[in-house]
């Protein structure tokens, strides 16, 4: 048996943009046992995924124990997508004889044995279709068409009650203003007006959605709210799975980018996501295998040069099944 270890130890959308690479790992090398280096707040995201084996929560502070623990595993290959230092030596110092990385980080050449020449800070393409193609030696040329997350039906339940217990009970946009600034997104008081244009144009529910530890943000657009009798505020600190079961329930999820946008195109949601015109581009992060549109503003202007409008309009197109 083929022992393979896949290291992406940064955030949920990132690690979800992994599962194409496992599929197809999974299809090519049979008998494989696959097992996934995660950071340890993201690697939820893998739970009831039968094609991943077994997921290893990443320790910076315990680099000796960790690397005694991955020569254990005595993998065969490591493919390193997230090429940090540490985790590169980590992965060195556990002796796997075939090492996949990168060719152009300065420390390249001391810990990766086989170096892929590609720059993904160009964002030519989806970051999917990069990790794919760092594994080309092993699958062949592939191009990344989904996403994959596995809630189990007791999740999906539980997500249906809790929006029943907020007075949900049938068609909902979900709007998710928060996100851990990995990108700039719309102001606060532009999603206020946005979801003001929403609640005007239809009878769905509105609810507007916050990560742990974000709630104020929501709180905050709520309160600058002149209408709020169909909007809804996530007050709880869900967990990242019950999040997830929540958004499986959603006929349109509104955002920036974020791995919570990416959680929505894993489960086949509608998605409207808000990108700035430089820096994290749709090319590469765009949400994957989903009905979605990509709204950016002009050319030089700020975020909020987007229109409360033209969200609206979109919003609109989504629901009744018209995309791009």
């Amino acid at each position: 048996m083929r022992r393979i270890l896949i290291s992406r130890t940064d955030a949920i959308g990132d690690l979800l943009l992994t599962t194409p690479l496992i599929h197809e790992l999974k299809k090519k090398i049979k008998n494989c046992f696959i097992t996934v280096l995660a950071s340890d707040y993201a690697k939820t995201v893998l739970e009831n995924n039968p094609e991943v084996d077994e997921v290893i929560a990443y320790k910076k502070n315990k680099f000796w124990e960790m690397a005694a623990k991955l020569r254990s595993h005595g993998f065969d290959t490591a493919i390193i997508l997230f090429p940090r230092f540490w985790v590169a030596r980590l992965i060195k110092r556990a002796g796997i004889p075939e090492r996949i990385g990168t060719a152009y980080r300065w420390y390249s050449f001391l810990f990766f044995n086989k170096r892929v020449k590609m720059h993904r800070k160009h964002s030519l393409i989806h970051e999917a279709d990069y990790n794919l193609l760092q594994a080309e030696e092993l699958i062949g040329k592939k191009k990344a068409k989904k996403l994959f997350l596995y809630l189990k039906k007791n999740e999906i339940r539980d997500g249906k009650k809790y929006l029943i217990k907020k007075g949900i009970k049938s068609d909902f946009i979900m709007v998710y203003p928060g996100g851990r600034g990995s990108a700039e997104n719309l102001s606060p008081a532009r999603y206020a007006e946005m979801i003001e244009k929403l609640s005007g144009m239809t009878k769905a529910k509105i609810l507007l959605g916050s990560g742990r530890g974000e709630q104020f943000k929501a709180r905050e657009i709520y309160g600058s709210l002149k209408k709020r009798k169909n909007v809804i505020v996530m007050n709880e600190n869900l967990s990242i799975r019950q999040l997830a079961s929540v958004i499986k329930h959603a006929k349109l999820f509104i955002s920036g980018s974020t791995g919570p946008m990416h959680i929505a195109a894993a489960l086949g949601v509608k998605t409207i996501s808000f990108f700035p015109f430089s820096g994290i581009k749709p090319t590469r992060w765009r949400p994957l295998g989903n009905p979605a549109e990509i709204i950016m503003p002009a050319d030089g202007s700020p975020m909020d040069s987007i229109s409360a409008d033209y969200v609206a309009q979109k919003a609109a197109g989504l629901l009744k099944g018209k995309t791009k």
